[in-house]
């Protein structure tokens, strides 16, 4: 399908890109272009009005690639979903990564990408949450603004800005486990996925975090399951049975139908499970 016209800017850095976007009011940010361009697709065959401006981001190389400290460890926002799969280092965005769509796409798609398309079911923004990320952008002021992953998505995940990288404070040892639940064997999109991260110092759980994305909202804590888990030791023989009994209300009313809230349960308790043989391990 030929999409309508529109104007493509490329600018070569961020302050020529925040420009472009100030002058340019409802222009739309291309970074990968996977979902945009899905997204003029169907505006188009839907006979809705799209955007006249494109600002493609893929130019700006200070948007691309790692960079760590001591402390922290900082993703571009245009690192593509494929070099998150690659690289060893970075395990618990490779277990996600490695679940979205094909090679082709994944070498296109990028990390900005999939926290900022308002898609609910995106794969990122729960591992996000559950790594309490920062996640850091340009206005068309020019200023730089921050913004907690959990704030972010609460929010709907709504911005004008342009996302630049995003933050992640480097943990102690710890464990983490990713599950998801995809829609069809023939539709790799996810319905529901799980992520749950823990500190298990001496066998005993601390620091939870407990994210849960049913797909048709975005990826929310489930705080009542992480308090629970909090304290328990990972040897508690009812830890999963009672787990399982400590979920907020809230977020199994969001899950559209029984099937979901059934693989809720199964994915929590088979993070707990793979939790549980990563701290004996």
């Amino acid at each position: 399908m030929l999409l309508n016209p529109f104007h493509l800017h490329q600018p070569k850095s961020l302050s020529e890109a925040a420009q472009a976007l100030k002058d340019h009011k409802g222009a739309k940010l291309l970074a990968g272009g996977t979902f945009l361009i899905n997204q003029l697709k169907q505006l188009k065959k839907k006979g809705l009005k799209t955007p006249k401006e494109i600002i493609s981001l893929n130019g700006i190389k200070e948007m691309k690639g790692f960079e760590q400290n001591k402390d922290t460890l900082i993703i571009k926002s245009l690192t593509t979903i494929a070099e998150l799969v690659d690289d060893k280092d970075l395990f618990f965005l490779r277990t996600a990564s490695q679940n979205i769509a094909t090679t082709p796409i994944r070498n296109m798609a990028t990390l900005g990408g999939n926290l900022t398309c308002r898609y609910t079911w995106s794969e990122m923004p729960a591992v996000m949450i559950a790594y309490d990320a920062v996640l850091h952008f340009m206005g068309t002021s020019g200023f730089a603004e921050k913004i907690s992953a959990e704030d972010f998505f609460n929010n709907n995940a709504r911005t004008s800005n342009i996302l630049t990288h995003i933050s992640i404070k480097k943990n102690a040892v710890h464990q983490f486990s990713y599950q998801r639940v995809r829609k069809t064997l023939h539709l790799d999109v996810p319905i529901l996925t799980v992520c749950i991260k823990a500190e298990c110092d001496k066998k005993i759980f601390s620091n939870v975090r407990v994210v849960i994305n049913s797909g048709t909202h975005f990826a929310q804590r489930d705080k009542i399951l992480e308090e629970f888990l909090n304290g328990i030791g990972v040897s508690d023989t009812n830890l999963i049975k009672d787990a399982l009994e400590n979920l907020d209300n809230n977020i199994v009313t969001n899950m559209s139908n029984d099937y979901k809230i059934h693989m809720q349960r199964i994915c929590i308790k088979n993070a707990l499970i793979d939790i549980i043989q990563q701290a004996n391990s």
